[in-house]
């Protein structure tokens, strides 16, 4: 009786140690890459995303620099730059955005486009969840509005009129979607 006592005792430790090791903070796997037809483009390189929610712009703030930015990144092996700022966009925001066109290429060589929700976020939120998989690397998730955002804010000064610009010329939602009834 002792000794199956102990095997089971064994066991459900192997058994409780192999479910916590399976526990992690990694990312899910990216979606599909979204593009919007007619604007698939064949560039690679780093890219991002600047994404309009109404009259608002979602920036993901740097715990290091404490200073916000669009969320991107650099492109691996033959990945499109636009599907860089996908796949970037998911890891960072676990949203699954379409991506559209290129508003314009920043001082660092990064492509930057319009990438799109499919859902109404509300005009209530300012501030939005992180996902668990995107810490510490990212510690908040903004909707702000670029016009009110102090230079100092931005994690490249000289880089904020480049991104209102940008803002402006950018689509809120995807062709043919309407705003929510509230």
């Amino acid at each position: 009786m002792l000794l199956l006592r102990f095997k089971l005792r064994k066991l459900f430790i192997v058994l409780l140690g192999s479910l916590l090791a399976g526990c992690h903070d990694a990312p899910p796997a990216s979606p599909m890459c979204r593009v919007l037809p007619d604007l698939l483009e064949p560039n690679s390189g780093p890219a991002r995303c600047l994404i309009k929610v109404d009259q608002r712009l979602i920036a993901i703030g740097d715990p290091q620099l404490e200073q916000l930015y669009l969320p991107g990144g650099n492109n691996q092996g033959r990945e499109t730059a636009q599907c860089a700022a996908h796949r970037h966009t998911w890891q960072q925001t676990g949203f699954n955005v379409a991506v559209g066109r290129s508003l314009g290429v920043n001082d660092d060589g990064e492509q930057v486009f319009e990438c799109l929700l499919n859902d109404y976020l509300g005009e209530e939120f300012h501030q939005l969840p992180v996902p668990e998989w995107a810490k510490p690397e990212i510690d908040s998730m903004l909707l702000t509005d670029p016009f009110e955002l102090q230079p100092h804010q931005w994690h490249n000064p000289d880089r904020l009129v480049q991104v209102r610009t940008w803002f402006n010329q950018a689509r809120a939602r995807l062709p043919n979607q309407h705003q929510n009834s509230r």
